[in-house]
């Protein structure tokens, strides 16, 4: 055994005081436990944090908002200050309100404070990332123009692709029918060899297929969307349903007293004038003759 369990239990008594908002200084923890220190208790102390992955510091999506804020201005120089102030404080009210969401436990605080920046100012959030990821009004515009063209060819080309994907069949047909089959047999060995031996190709194919920085941009614009929405949502409950969630946390606040509503809700046990069994049992003659024959050996 590496460590000493009785020392452990105290050092995980002074820990969960600290995490229940009921802190109790460590000198006066250690004299009420006889035989310790405030040194063997703190001892222990972050190896149990350690083991229990336990995180000492709460990130908050406020932090790393204010960094943007700071940031934008090094990089947004021709921003209005004014127009920025304005937005950093709406952001505040946005990131408050969305503790009440299910966006803290999706998304990680940079993120939040970049979706409430994006539902104050989305122009602001667009402008600041293009800058941080490198892309330039020409790649958005061009990139814009590419997916007004998809759109208009999608109609045409729809009508087209059934007539390609029919002529590709038939010429496939062609080309078995010309190639003998041991060429094919060869030809498709070749091929598996090649993709099975050749790690190289491989790792070529996954540096090309690395995102460029516009691909980057799209993906984290996508993502603060995302929890731009979740940020939104609104939980309205019922009456009762309220009422139900305001007793569950009055009682976890305080659960001395969900103790005490237990035990006084439940009845008392009712007495059992019966037998052992609850079966209540009756005087036979057997009874009557075995307690007069005890009578008799006490006689006697």
């Amino acid at each position: 055994m590496e460590y000493y369990p009785q020392q452990i239990m105290y050092t995980c008594l002074f820990l969960s005081a600290k995490s229940e908002n009921n802190f109790i200084g460590i000198n006066n923890f250690s004299k009420t436990i006889p035989k310790t220190t405030p040194e063997s208790i703190l001892k222990y102390e972050y190896t149990i944090l350690e083991t229990m992955r336990f995180s000492l510091m709460c990130h908050h999506p406020m932090r790393p908002l204010y960094g943007f804020y700071l940031d934008i201005q090094n990089v947004l120089t021709k921003l209005d200050f004014n127009r920025l102030y304005k937005d950093y404080m709406a952001c505040r009210e946005r990131i408050n309100e969305s503790v009440f969401s299910d966006a803290q436990f999706l998304y990680t605080p940079p993120q939040i404070a970049l979706a409430a920046l994006y539902i104050v100012d989305d122009v602001v959030c667009m402008r600041y990332l293009m800058r941080k990821f490198g892309v330039k009004r020409k790649q958005m515009l061009e990139k814009m123009g590419q997916v007004d063209k998809n759109k208009e060819n999608q109609k045409t080309e729809n009508g087209e692709a059934a007539a390609l994907v029919e002529k590709k069949e038939v010429l496939a047909e062609v080309i078995k029918e010309e190639t003998p089959i041991n060429e094919q047999k060869d030809a498709a060995t070749i091929d598996d060899k090649g993709e099975d031996n050749n790690p190289d190709e491989a790792e070529a194919k996954k540096v090309e297929k690395k995102r460029t920085p516009l691909e980057r941009y799209e993906k984290m614009i996508k993502l603060i969307k995302e929890c731009s929405v979740k940020m939104q949502e609104k939980i309205d409950p019922t009456v009762e349903e309220a009422k139900v969630i305001s007793l569950r946390a009055h009682f976890c606040l305080d659960p001395v007293k969900y103790f005490k509503k237990i035990t006084t809700s439940r009845p008392p046990a009712p007495a059992n004038p019966e037998g052992e069994f609850g079966v209540k049992r009756e005087n036979s003659d057997q009874d009557d003759a075995e307690r007069e024959t005890v009578k008799r050996v006490k006689v006697t």
